[in-house]
């Protein structure tokens, strides 16, 4: 391997215009690919695709976030939301002593004054919410004789 180098050496010692030719060529080659390159900085990309991920890649890909950072937590299926919530309120107190310098905000919870934009963005963008077993307990929710019961019962 060591040698490769001087044999090309010698092999375009005397053989300057083909060098040149050469090179020329592979830079050209090299130009032209680096122009079709299609760089995208698409966040859902790093999201892992599956039926549970494709409502949260279209919030991802209306919202931006150029300059933001998701950490994205869930409980365990013996696990609590109890469990879940004490564990997010450590996190961000962890990064609130660790790094509060270089943050300027961690969004935890909704606060109650953001509650109404937030309920207005979920009834917004409500069908990306549902899937089809969804849609299928509201059409037997909004049946006749289902709508017929819960009017008797009330």
């Amino acid at each position: 391997m060591n040698n490769i180098f001087y044999k090309l050496y010698l092999h375009f010692k005397n053989r300057k215009l083909l060098l040149i030719s050469f090179l020329v060529l592979l830079l050209s080659i090299l130009l032209f690919f680096s122009f079709r390159l299609n760089l995208e900085e698409d966040i859902s990309k790093l999201v892992p695709q599956s039926e549970k991920t494709r409502t949260l890649n279209k919030v991802l890909k209306h919202t931006d976030f150029s300059d933001k950072t998701i950490v994205n937590i869930s409980v365990f299926e013996d696990g609590s939301t109890d469990d879940l919530t004490n564990y997010a309120t450590e996190i961000i107190d962890s990064i609130q002593s660790k790094c509060g310098d270089f943050i300027l905000n961690i969004q935890g919870e909704i606060p109650e004054e953001n509650m109404m934009q937030t309920m207005d963005f979920v009834y917004d963008n409500l069908p990306l919410f549902l899937n089809h077993r969804d849609y299928a307990t509201i059409k037997r929710a909004v049946a006749k004789d289902s709508l017929g019961m819960l009017v008797l019962n009330n």
